[in-house]
């Protein structure tokens, strides 16, 4: 059998806990999960002070006390005392010590598995092995690390299937919007709202690589789209080849040669989270684990608020659970001193009116948005919705602005890299973006 209390470190789960009892603040420079705990009780006051720290209310022994007492857990006060009585000094090295101890019941669990397989002479034992081991190793990584991949490692891997400032906010890399508004705000929420099909996602994937591309460390986590659908279009706008020619392999050899020059040139410390059922808390925890990978974090992108899953919902309308989103968000920003750029999608109200631009109250699903939100960007072509426009013509409306101005910025849309420009780069893609050979 498996000998997993053999492989406990019980004294460093009482003192990261307590540490974190004493501070939670610390809990985001902690790279600790659930499964860092072999006893019950531990695990259950780790999720405990985890969901108030989320929430934004101060975790110590008695808020955690009381939320476990109202969630029928039985851990004595005096119990949460001791824990604060014997608390390390420096969450860092009690989270190596309780991740060294997980990889090693790891290891011991399945070595018990292999013994397993090896002591029945009716199974085939290589591909037995195989598909134990691979099973064991999602279980340890379930902590959403198999959905976290740099940027380089995505654009590498949809490469290979094609062979077979002025201001203390973060910038969005666009500098007439950072001259309006003053950059992105660290610790505030941003909501970036479009209907469908205006590009919203394509302009926070360029703030993205932009922002990486000068050193900023940003997290983008997409529960729509997969690490190699971002990858592609980045790709395509950082090379200047049309979207739809590289997601049908339809390239000349010069287009290849510009690929592979931009997946060269991506930025390290762009990580892209692309699990399909995200939810705010997950991506409360994926960002603390980035921030503590990177030794900091400038800027979370979410694509899309609309995306989000929300476990807690029972029987109550969409727009009560936006809201607590949106606010779980807000938090985010401000613990993790990150900016938060939030994507969302607006109602159809637009389409009814003869001028079709948005408007704060065209939000889908919740006011709350626009409550929560610091900066509120609405992105509208006119294009989409009147032949006779200018197909190149863009406008981000600033809608709102906490510490800033509205106004309207106006952009530059380039459908084929489904990509956007200042309106000052002219009729032509970016210098920035033309690399490689015919550039």
């Amino acid at each position: 059998m498996p000998r997993g209390d053999t492989f406990a470190n019980v004294p460093a789960e009482r003192a990261l806990l307590g540490c974190l009892l004493l501070d939670s603040a610390k809990l985001w420079r902690t790279p600790a999960g659930e499964r860092h705990f072999t006893d019950a009780r531990h695990r259950v006051i780790f999720l405990a002070l985890l969901a108030l720290v989320q929430a934004g209310t101060e975790a110590n022994t008695v808020t955690v006390h009381d939320a476990l007492r109202r969630t029928g857990e039985a851990v004595p006060f005096d119990y949460l005392a001791d824990l604060v009585a014997e608390a390390g000094a420096s969450p860092g090295p009690l989270a190596e010590l309780l991740e060294a101890a997980a990889q090693r019941r790891f290891l011991d669990s399945a070595g018990h598995a292999l013994r397993v397989i090896a002591a029945d002479p009716g199974q085939d034992p290589v591909t037995e092995a195989r598909a134990v081991i691979d099973q064991l190793l999602a279980r340890v990584t379930r902590e959403d690390r198999e959905h976290l991949i740099t940027l380089p490692s995505a654009a590498t891997q949809q490469l290979a299937r094609l062979t077979g400032p002025g201001f203390d906010g973060v910038p969005t890399g666009f500098p007439d919007l950072d001259r309006r508004v003053g950059g992105m705000p660290r610790g505030e929420l941003t909501i970036l709202a479009s209907r469908p099909g205006m590009g919203k996602s394509a302009l926070a994937h360029q703030v993205a690589a932009r922002l990486g591309r000068r050193g900023l460390r940003v997290l983008l986590a997409t529960p729509e789209m997969s690490a190699g659908q971002v990858a592609a279009r980045v790709l395509a706008w950082s090379s200047d080849v049309a979207l739809a020619r590289l997601r049908f392999n339809t390239l000349h050899a010069a287009e290849r040669d510009r690929l592979q020059a931009a997946a060269a040139d991506l930025p390290t410390v762009v990580w892209l989270y692309d699990a399909g059922a995200q939810t705010t808390a997950d991506i409360h925890a994926v960002a603390r684990r980035t921030r503590a990978a990177l030794g900091g974090l400038d800027l979370v992108i979410v694509d899309h608020l609309q995306y989000l899953a929300d476990p807690t919902a029972r029987n109550e309308s969409r727009a009560i659970a936006v809201g607590r989103m949106t606010r779980s968000l807000k938090q985010l920003a401000r613990a993790s001193e990150a900016a938060v750029l939030v994507l969302s999608q607006l109602n159809r109200e637009c389409e009814s009116r003869d001028d079709k631009k948005p408007r704060l109250s065209d939000l889908k699903e919740s006011g709350d948005i626009e409550q929560d939100a610091d900066c509120v960007w609405l992105l509208f072509r006119p294009h989409y919705y009147d032949d006779g426009a200018d197909p190149h013509a863009a406008e981000l409306l600033v809608a709102k602005a906490r510490n800033g101005q509205t106004g309207t910025v106006a952009l530059r849309w380039w459908g084929e890299t489904t990509s956007f420009a200042d309106a000052d780069e002219a009729d032509q893609p970016p210098p920035d973006r033309r690399v490689g050979p015919d550039a």
